[in-house]
C-alpha cells in the first residue's frame, strides 16, 4: 500500500464515523421529540379529565344536532339515533352516556366505515344558555358491490355466477342484492333480495326475496324443474323467534318424453 492510499483510507473512515454520529444524533432528537409529544398528549388528557369532572354535573342540554358527511344517508335516520335519547338529559354526564348509546345504535346499521360524535358549545347565532351542540361526522361505505366467477356444481355442471348489491342507495340503510347463475346444461337461477334493518328503530330486520330457479336434470333423468316464488323473513338478533313465510310455484316438464309414467303424471 502506498502512502497516498493510506491517507485516502483514513479520510474515508473518518467520514463514515461522522455520518454515523450524525445519524445517531438525529435518531436521539427524534426520540426526544416523540417523548415530548407523548408528555403533552398525556398532560392534555389529564387536563381534560379534570375539567370534565368539574363540569359533568352542571346544567346542560342539547339544543342542536348537526350531521356532516352523509352523501346518501338521510339526515333524519342519523338524528333519530340521538334526538329521543338526549331530549331529557339535564347535564353533561347524562348527555355523554346517551351519545355513546346513540353511536352504538348507528353502528348497527352497518352502512358507515367511520362515525365520530362531538359535543360542542351551541352556535353563537342561536345562543341558548347552557345549550350544547352535537356534531355527528360520518363516512359512508361504498354503495355498489359486484362479484363474478365460474364454478362446478355437485352434479358436475359448470356454472357462471354474477352477484351484486346496492347498500344504502336511497338513504334508508336498505340493502338490495341480485344473483344470476347460468349453467352450461341450461340450468339457471335468478334472485332479487331486499333487506331493511332496524324497522321503526327496533331490533327487527325484514327481508323479501323473489326468485326463479330452473334445474335441468338431463344428465341423470329426462325432466326439467322450474320453481318461482317469494319468501318473507322477520328476524331479530336479540329475540329467539324468527318468522318466515315462503310461497313457491313448482313446474315439472318432460321435453324429451322419456320420463317415467310417475314423473309424467306430475307434469
Amino acid at each position: 500500500m502506498t502512502k497516498s492510499d493510506g491517507v485516502v483510507e483514513t479520510t474515508s473512515s473518518k467520514a463514515e464515523e461522522g455520518e454515523k454520529e450524525e445519524e445517531e444524533q438525529q435518531q436521539q432528537q427524534n426520540d426526544d421529540d416523540d417523548n415530548d409529544d407523548n408528555l403533552r398528549m398525556r398532560q392534555a388528557l389529564l387536563d381534560f379529565r379534570n375539567r370534565y369532572e368539574q363540569l359533568k354535573h352542571n346544567p346542560c342540554f342539547v339544543s342542536e344536532i348537526v350531521v356532516r358527511g352523509n352523501k346518501r344517508t338521510r339526515e333524519k335516520l342519523i338524528k333519530n339515533c340521538f334526538e329521543k335519547r338526549v331530549e331529557k338529559c339535564g347535564n353533561l354526564e347524562e348527555i355523554k352516556d346517551e351519545l355513546l348509546k346513540g353511536r352504538e345504535e348507528l353502528e348497527k346499521y352497518n352502512i358507515f366505515k367511520g362515525i365520530n360524535v362531538t359535543l360542542d358549545a351551541g352556535s353563537e347565532e342561536n345562543y341558548v344558555p347552557n345549550g350544547a351542540k352535537i356534531i355527528v361526522d360520518v363516512a359512508e361505505k361504498d354503495a355498489l358491490t359486484l362479484k363474478a366467477g365460474t364454478f362446478v356444481s355437485q352434479s358436475g355442471e359448470g356454472t357462471v355466477e354474477i352477484t351484486g348489491g346496492l347498500k344504502n342507495a336511497v338513504g334508508c340503510a336498505e340493502r338490495i342484492d341480485f344473483e344470476l347463475i347460468r349453467g352450461h346444461e341450461k340450468s339457471a337461477s335468478y334472485a332479487l333480495h331486499w333487506e331493511q334493518p332496524r324497522v321503526l328503530r327496533s331490533d327487527i330486520a325484514t327481508a323479501l326475496r323473489i326468485f326463479q330457479q330452473h334445474n335441468c336434470s338431463v344428465r341423470h333423468s329426462s325432466f326439467h324443474e322450474t320453481g318461482r316464488g317469494l319468501s318473507f323473513h322477520l328476524s331479530s338478533p336479540e329475540r329467539p323467534a324468527t318468522l318466515e313465510y315462503n310461497l313457491v310455484w313448482r313446474e315439472i316438464t318432460d321435453p324429451t318424453r322419456f320420463a317415467s309414467r310417475a314423473v309424467r303424471k306430475m307434469c
